[in-house]
């Protein structure tokens, strides 16, 4: 029902068939850019077990997909109700053969751009505005590198001196200066000498006694 994510995923079956068969291309059938590629070996089987065991998942997966009713009882308990839902199968093999035919389109082009012999990068000579659209994948790096140098930088420096100002110099630094003025004062009125706690005795009483009479 929601068909822009339906055209979106065949666009990717379209693009992954077409990238894999580039890397097949290359990378299997084509002859080594380099010295150091000319001597590469075959990854260990730690690697390619792994790899075996996806491709023979996904090859399990396709049959099912092929023959959903006499395969899929076999791993699958419940039979899926929905092939009882009104041109489901009809749907079911829609779906099955666009998203076939887009992977194979993929190969073929790949296969046209790619194969072995290829002494330049037909994609790049025949079609060159897509080469060039393509190849800028997408201005990802000038965007991200503009946004670094005129928008993170700054909001950076922005926040480094509020930091700063409010965190570092008013909370932190000034908090600290508050509580050692107040130490200083209550140091220098707790002298331990009886004169000196008479006269702020006295000079408290004359504050109280002007504040009562409204001259304070």
């Amino acid at each position: 029902t929601n068909t822009p994510i339906f055209v979106l995923l065949i666009i990717g079956a379209f693009l992954t068939a077409g990238y894999m068969g580039r890397l097949f291309w290359i990378a299997f059938l084509g002859t080594p850019n380099s010295e150091a590629a000319s001597h590469a070996k075959e990854s260990p089987l730690t690697l390619l077990l792994p790899l075996v065991i996806l491709a023979m998942l996904s090859i399990t997966g396709g049959l099912l997909q092929l023959w959903p009713d006499s395969l899929g009882g076999l791993i699958r308990y419940d039979v899926d109700h929905l092939h009882h839902a009104e041109q489901y199968d009809a749907m079911h093999y829609f779906v099955l053969k666009l998203g076939t035919a887009a992977w194979i389109i993929g190969l073929l082009a790949a296969l046209f751009f790619y194969r072995v012999g290829a002494s330049e990068d037909r994609l790049k000579k025949n079609f060159l505005p897509i080469f060039q659209f393509l190849h800028a994948k997408l201005w990802f790096d000038e965007i991200y590198n503009f946004y670094v140098a005129n928008v993170q930088q700054r909001v950076a420096r922005l926040l480094n001196f509020l930091d700063l100002l409010l965190i570092e110099g008013l909370l932190i630094r000034g908090s600290a200066g508050a509580i050692s003025l107040l130490g200083m004062f209550a140091r220098s009125v707790h002298v331990g000498n009886l004169h000196s706690y008479v006269y702020w005795f006295l000079a408290g009483m004359l504050l109280l006694w002007l504040a009562c009479f409204g001259l304070f």
